[in-house]
Order: structure tokens, then C-alpha cells, then sequence
């Protein structure tokens, strides 16, 4: 039988950590550039697994990239939010929408105006209901991010 002996600094902090609340840990050390990163791969597909749905006036997509995200908790909106800004791709713009709401997942995040799922070339895609103003939509998601981040009722 082989033991490992820790200090009991090191067991306290890994336990610690064990308890901890994932937001009071998520995104300790990334640089800002690296956080950007991780958005910006919100944008390209997995070739993994990956779920989308839409109901109830919520968009869910779940994907490596979209999870690798998430785990970075609320650090990480305000580089959400810059590239809903910047985006003109709905599709972009609703995985950066689910990943707020994941990371918010006790708040509502406002998104009314219908979507759909479509699988192009193997990829399920979130495409804008045909009478969506995308302009006017996007500015009401985007203040309702903004509020639900600032601790204010989202919807």
C-alpha cells in the first residue's frame, strides 16, 4: 500500500475549492485575451456533440465550445456581450445568448420573437423566425443581458 502525504495547507485548499461555488472560482487566471478567445469559438462549430433547442422563448445550445464558456461564470459576459454587439449572425448571437443564460441560470434572460433550428451540413444552426427584427431584438436581449449581469430583473 503506497501513501501520499500532503501538507495540511494543501488538503485545506483542495478542499476548499472542492466546496466552493463554481462562480467564485470560475475564470481565476485567464487573461482578458483569452476570454475573448473563448467567445470567439462560440462562433465556430464543434465537431462534437451538440445540442440546440428552442422552447419556451429560451434558446439552449450546449456544445464543448459553449460549456468551455459557461465555466467561466459571469467574468466572461462582458466579452459575451461585445460580440452580441458586434455580430451580425443570429446564430452566433443566440449561442452567446444561451451561454449568459447558463452562466445566469436563476434569472431570465428577455428573448421573445421566435427562432428555429436548422441542421446545415451536419450542424444544428438557430436561424430567426421570418418576421423577427433582428436590430430591435438584438438591443432588447442585449439590455436584458446587461440588467440580469447588474443583479436588475431581466425580462
Amino acid at each position: 500500500m503506497r501513501m501520499i502525504v500532503c501538507p495540511a495547507a494543501v488538503v485545506a485548499s483542495m478542499m476548499l475549492a472542492a466546496c466552493a461555488p463554481r462562480d467564485s472560482l470560475a475564470g481565476r487566471g485567464l487573461p482578458d485575451s483569452d476570454l475573448k478567445r473563448l467567445v470567439d469559438d462560440i462562433a465556430r462549430y464543434d465537431s462534437g456533440e451538440q445540442s440546440v433547442s428552442v422552447e419556451n422563448a429560451v434558446v439552449r445550445v450546449k456544445t464543448d465550445a459553449v460549456d468551455r464558456v459557461v465555466a467561466q461564470g459571469p467574468r466572461i459576459v462582458p466579452h459575451l456581450i461585445r460580440r452580441m454587439e458586434e455580430t451580425e449572425d443570429f446564430d452566433t448571437f443566440a449561442r452567446c445568448y444561451s451561454a449568459c443564460q447558463q452562466i445566469f441560470s436563476g434569472s431570465r434572460i428577455h428573448w421573445m420573437g421566435g427562432a428555429t433550428v436548422e441542421t446545415v451540413e451536419g450542424v444544428m444552426r438557430v436561424r430567426p423566425a421570418p418576421s423577427l427584427d433582428f436590430p430591435a431584438f438584438k438591443k432588447s436581449v442585449i439590455e436584458s443581458v446587461r440588467a440580469v449581469s447588474k443583479g436588475r430583473k431581466g425580462s
